[in-house]
């Protein structure tokens, strides 16, 4: 079984620093007191649950950053597919890029069945003091459904 109950609501947020898909470094620690910060993990951008999975957050992006949100998307797909796939889908917040799969492997999200570097679908919301406030790691397919649930309920996350 994956291991993806490493990290939990109440525990420390891991901080990183990772590329975008312009080059410009990104930190969690940069947030830190200042931001809520919604890290949302997906693996290769091919399929289309993934490309509607960012476009949700699209979709609630303005209402993230009115309440003082900052989204930051995380993957191992390369940089140069995530730099096409963001102008394509028009996304306007950082997709990081995860060469070694550390980030993902440090909040316990990496699909070891895969035989890829590639990571479950996945919602950490942190909080501005760092903590781990909400978690969701999506092993089924079936996932879209209940994201859009989660963020309709936006109010109690951020």
């Amino acid at each position: 079984m994956d291991n993806v109950n490493i990290i939990r609501p109440g525990f420390f947020a891991p901080t990183f620093e990772l590329s975008d898909t312009d080059g410009k470094k990104v930190s969690l620690a940069f947030f830190s007191g200042e931001r809520t910060v919604f890290l949302i993990f997906f693996p290769a951008l091919k399929e289309k649950e993934i490309q509607d999975f960012l476009k949700a957050f699209q979709e609630k992006l303005k209402q993230i950053k009115l309440k003082g949100g900052v989204v930051l998307g995380i993957s191992s797909a390369s940089r140069r597919e995530l730099r096409q796939e963001k102008e394509k889908l028009k996304v306007d917040f950082p997709l990081l890029f995860d060469e070694n799969a550390l980030v993902i492997s440090q909040y316990g999200v990496m699909d070891t069945h895969s035989g890829k570097a590639l990571c479950y679908p996945a919602l950490f919301v942190v909080s501005i003091d760092g903590l781990i406030g909400f978690r969701r790691v999506w092993i089924e397919k079936d996932y879209l459904p209940e994201l859009k649930k989660i963020l309709l309920g936006l109010d109690e996350l951020v």
